[in-house]
């Protein structure tokens, strides 16, 4: 029985289930992997081998031309795609279900994670960064939905 009383909700059944805590616990590693995608941009564009890799920095260290239009299509595309993807991810959702969609973003994010790390220049980098960040908000969007609905 549920009542309201000086507009708290109060319950008389116990509102803590162990298979509860532990569902939200795994989910919440989806939310961990959009945290992750977030932070780890900049990591990666602090990393000398990687600015090198990708001509971001010539032999001396110095960046090229074209490199601050480059880092910053980089951290673009992140928040481009967070755009598109959270109406696209809740459309899933509704459609296909919480649960199979947060299968389909985790199956996504591995595979797009897997493609990224094999980036050959900065173009397919960029490029992969705007699909592997669609798991990331995806998990974002899916994973705060099925929260409340386990509550």
């Amino acid at each position: 029985m549920i009542a309201v009383e000086a507009g708290i909700i109060t319950s008389s059944k116990q509102a803590f289930n162990l298979l509860n805590f532990f569902t939200c616990f795994l989910l919440s590693l989806g939310s961990f992997v959009f945290g992750y995608f977030a932070g780890i941009t900049g990591r990666t564009l602090t990393k000398a081998s990687f600015l090198s890799y990708m001509c971001l920095i010539d032999a001396d260290g110095n960046a090229t031309a074209k490199a601050p239009a480059l880092i910053g299509a980089t951290t673009g595309a992140f928040q481009a795609d967070g755009v598109l993807d959270i109406i696209i991810s809740g459309y899933l959702a509704d459609k296909t279900g919480r649960k199979r969609s947060s299968i389909y973003t985790g199956i996504l994010s591995t595979i797009n994670s897997a493609i990224i790390s094999a980036s050959q220049n900065v173009g397919m980098f960029i490029a992969l960064r705007f699909f592997t960040d669609a798991s990331g908000f995806a998990f974002m969007t899916v994973m705060a939905v099925y929260y409340a609905e386990l509550g």
